[in-house]
């Protein structure tokens, strides 16, 4: 019984770890569009920095801005963020 126990908590831990949420803040169909619709988010201009063919982290004044990103996902630029 302790083992099934065990295994089920040990289940459940991994799967809370690698099970990430995102929520939509804006998307756009262009990339300039996408980049507009951050600056009006932050009050700033921000740079995108590509990681793949379709992701990119947003780059501030301080560094990379952890917890977002923009995806390209169906033909549309996604600024999301990462809820963890």
């Amino acid at each position: 019984m302790k083992n099934v126990i065990l295994c089920l908590s040990m289940y459940f831990i991994f799967n809370q770890i690698y099970i990430m949420k995102y929520t939509l803040l804006g998307s756009s169909a262009t990339l300039d569009g996408i980049k507009s619709v951050i600056a009006k988010f932050y009050y700033s201009e921000k740079e995108l920095l590509s990681l793949a063919p379709n992701e990119w982290q947003i780059i501030g004044k301080n560094g990379v801005i952890n917890d977002m990103r923009v995806i390209l996902k169906k033909g549309r630029y996604r600024f999301e963020s990462i809820n963890n």
